[in-house]
């Protein structure tokens, strides 16, 4: 990004100025009914970045994607971003994003239906893991780690447990996949090295007839 490129405070979605490329200083905040979302896409379709974090609470959206284009979310001071209260929440869309950084946890749900679809919907699954992978990235981890999400729910649910679960049992996945890519292209190298070799073989074997056949010629 360039220096010429417009800076905005932050502030509830609505009040933002126009053609905002960088969100700065303030939380960017989703709350309540939003009505127009068309002028609320219309007025974020620029930003790229944002440094104060993003919350949405309350609200009564289905799907999430009024930041498709953001490409990096920071909060030097708490959660790059929270999502709470929302009842209908089942999609987080944000494609194009690739830092997710908060001060201790990146990501908070909180009492938010989103975590109940993520065990229910594939689609869900995959934008939960699609935030992890970036969070992980960004924090230059290898390994997936329930380390980038804060949830809490009320006494009653299991759905945050289960969801640490489901990323702790990622980190093992990755490990295993990582083993056996290994042991792989191990048995692969060990392939090819049997093939030159019996290739060598034969080009001896036929060498070795060749030079037979023109002996017995000779005689």
């Amino acid at each position: 990004m360039t220096s010429k490129e417009k800076r905005c405070i932050g502030g509830y979605a609505s009040g933002i100025e126009d053609i905002c490329v960088v969100i700065e200083k303030t939380k960017l905040s989703f709350h309540g009914e939003l009505e127009d979302l068309d002028s609320i896409r219309q007025k974020l379709q620029n930003v790229r970045r944002i440094e104060s974090g993003v919350e949405v609470v309350g609200t009564n959206m289905a799907v999430f994607d009024l930041l498709d284009r953001v490409e990096e979310i920071w909060n030097p001071d708490g959660y790059a971003l929270e999502f709470r209260n929302n009842k209908k929440l089942n999609r987080i869309r944000m494609n194009e994003l690739r830092v997710l950084d908060g001060k201790q946890e990146d990501v908070l749900f909180e009492n938010d239906h989103f975590i109940e679809e993520v065990h229910e919907n594939s689609d869900s699954l995959s934008d939960f893991l699609h935030l992890e992978s970036v969070a992980r990235a960004s924090h230059k981890n290898e390994e997936c780690s329930p380390e980038f999400v804060k949830i809490i729910t009320s006494e009653a649910s299991e759905y945050g447990w289960d969801l640490y679960a489901l990323i702790v049992l990622c980190a093992v996945l990755a490990v295993i996949v990582t083993v056996q890519t290994f042991y792989l292209l191990k048995g692969k190298g060990k392939n090819r090295k049997n093939k030159m070799r019996s290739k060598g073989r034969k080009k001896h074997k036929k060498a070795r007839g060749k030079s037979e056949r023109s002996e017995k010629d000779e005689e």
